[in-house]
């Protein structure tokens, strides 16, 4: 895999597991004595850790905010790299909202695209909540249009302080419902840049 131009290694069994555990410890000591020199190496050590499974889809996109906000809070002081953090999360959310009216327009809103997910999830896990949901039509609009309005509104965060709890608690909720019925965790990968949000509502 690269890194813009930079190729970065194929690591061995050994070594992986190497790497695992030191960029668990340096992220334990950035909890319990935030460091940028912990925050800069977990930087390096996840983009590195990630790049031996990056071929997966289902990590590739997540994996990519861990590696950018540990660069961040490694590069800018407090309170400025918060502010960027949230910033990216606004990108982030955004950025889905608008390929769900990109590649489906109205027909998003109908909860059919939804409902189609759903049922395709099923079929490939057996995941029987998948099927639950599914079965209801007017639980996949509600929960599409709901899921676009919080997505395309998500800069309001920045633009109203105050309403930066309410949106951290709204995407403890979307993340949730996506690992319930579709068994897609994001939140293990974002849910530390949604904390953000925390030193966000309290500025």
């Amino acid at each position: 895999m690269k890194f813009f131009s930079i190729s970065l290694p194929l690591l061995d069994e050994t070594s992986f597991l190497r790497l695992q555990r030191l960029l668990l410890f340096s992220l334990i000591c950035s909890v319990l004595s935030p460091n940028r020199f912990f925050f800069a190496f977990g930087a390096v050590g996840s983009l590195l850790y990630f790049s031996q499974v990056h071929a997966l889809g289902s990590v590739r996109r997540k994996a990519n905010t861990v590696p950018i906000v540990l660069s961040l809070l490694a590069i800018f002081p407090q309170p400025l790299a918060g502010r960027l953090i949230q910033l990216l999360l606004v990108q982030i959310y955004t950025s889905a909202g608008l390929q769900k009216i990109r590649h489906s327009g109205r027909k998003w809103l109908s909860g059919r695209v939804l409902q189609a997910y759903l049922y395709r999830n099923f079929l490939l896990t057996d995941w029987k909540p998948s099927l639950v949901l599914g079965k209801s039509l007017v639980w996949c609009r509600v929960l599409s249009l709901s899921a676009l309005l919080f997505e395309m509104s998500f800069g309001l965060s920045v633009l109203l302080p105050s309403l930066a709890m309410g949106y951290l608690m709204s995407a403890l909720l979307f993340h949730l419902g996506i690992y319930l019925f579709l068994r897609v965790n994001y939140l293990s990968y974002q849910g530390p840049a949604l904390l953000a949000l925390l030193n966000w509502s309290g500025a």
